[in-house]
């Protein structure tokens, strides 16, 4: 079924955006390479860069959400802070994890179902459990640049070609659900209802009842 996609207006335009939260359509978090968090609320001033406390001043960060808060990796110190019922202020954010726990760093993708699941760009995965190891860490037997994507007890990974399940129990490879002979540029989690992925320009839906 084909659907129409609807361009956000916008005031500037962000550079080399790094990741995506959204809890709504006027409730939208990107991130940059620079460093920046942008909010996206449905008024004519969208974006707006987010004041970031002096913790997460510097490096590039990889934003998550799971139920009401927002997660943030930062890569100037290898950790990730979550700041509670996020509703645009990030003054409150406070580590959630030991910088020594994540022992993959530096990551090139992470996704948070209750557990967080980092991986790599060498492909080498770790599973955390209130700051504690849910597996041993893996190395999936794939090439990068990585995506993940997580909801419930199902984490999916991508190297670009390949969309595969993970048993998260191992870290290895359960199965593999799409081969693409296009890029897979990115997966992200839609609730409980599936996955969106992006194969080029065109964006797919993978309901989590087809797994």
């Amino acid at each position: 079924q084909n659907q129409v996609l609807t361009k956000l207006e916008q005031k500037q335009l962000i550079s080399q955006p790094t990741s995506l939260v959204a809890y709504s359509s006027a409730k939208i978090l990107v991130s940059d390479q620079a460093g920046n968090i942008w909010y996206f609320d449905g008024t004519v001033n969208q974006p707006q860069s987010l004041t970031l406390p002096t913790k997460l001043a510097s490096g590039t960060k990889l934003i998550q959400k799971y139920l009401k808060n927002l997660y943030i990796f930062n890569s100037s110190d290898n950790q990730i802070y979550r700041v509670a019922n996020f509703d645009k202020d990030l003054s409150s954010a406070a580590v959630a994890t030991k910088t020594s726990l994540i022992t993959n760093a530096p990551i090139s993708d992470w996704s948070i179902n209750g557990d967080i699941w980092t991986i790599n760009a060498t492909g080498t995965l770790l599973g955390l459990r209130r700051n504690a190891p849910v597996s041993h860490t893996a190395l999936v037997p794939l090439s990068g640049p990585f995506h993940l994507a997580a909801i419930d007890k199902t984490v999916l990974i991508s190297d670009g070609r390949i969309i595969a399940k993970l048993d998260p129990s191992s870290g290895s490879l359960a199965e593999r659900l799409l081969l693409s002979d296009q890029t897979i540029t990115d997966i992200n989690q839609n609730g409980p209802l599936g996955w969106w992925i992006v194969i080029d320009s065109k964006l797919y839906f993978l309901p989590t009842a087809q797994l």
